[in-house]
């Protein structure tokens, strides 16, 4: 598992800050997973592994806070790409011995993209009041895959 994060500012004239913001994150896990409670995998046993890759991208421009109104404007990308890839339950005691299905196969991915533009201003009525208001606008759409496969080792005649 990984992560990076870039962080970048420019001084603009006239009080205005332009700020970038990056992210980049790989994560990977396996597991095996005795499925019928035991500690032999006599009856059934399963193994898993997920990955996660995430992309993110904010661009921000923002007033310096000097005046009564200070506020920010920005857009922001995201990206995931998630899989659960795969779950096997295996039987491997009872396919030996009983001709029973071997092998299950569960497949599980989910894409997911997001687009957004947001504002928030903040007016400072007095020094001990302050009034904030924002929007913002998302577009977000998702992909989803879900295969279950079953894999015959052969049937008894």
């Amino acid at each position: 598992q990984w992560m990076v994060q870039l962080t970048q500012s420019l001084e603009l004239s006239n009080g205005l800050t332009l700020k970038s913001l990056s992210g980049f994150a790989d994560t990977r896990q396996k597991a095996d997973i005795p499925l019928d409670g035991s500690l032999l995998p006599l009856l059934s046993f399963g193994s898993r592994g997920t990955s996660s890759r995430q992309y993110s991208q904010d661009i921000q421009l923002l007033s310096d806070g000097q005046e009564r109104l200070s506020w920010i404007l920005g857009a922001s990308y995201f990206q995931s790409d998630d899989k659960y890839d795969p779950l096997y339950n295996r039987l491997p005691f009872a396919s030996q011995l009983l001709g029973l299905f071997s092998e299950q196969i569960f497949v599980v991915e989910q894409q997911t993209k997001a687009l957004a533009g947001f504002a928030e201003g903040t007016y400072r009525v007095s020094d001990d009041l302050m009034v904030t208001g924002g929007v913002r606008y998302t577009d977000e759409q998702r992909k989803i895959l879900d295969s279950n496969y079953t894999a015959f080792s052969g049937i008894p005649n």
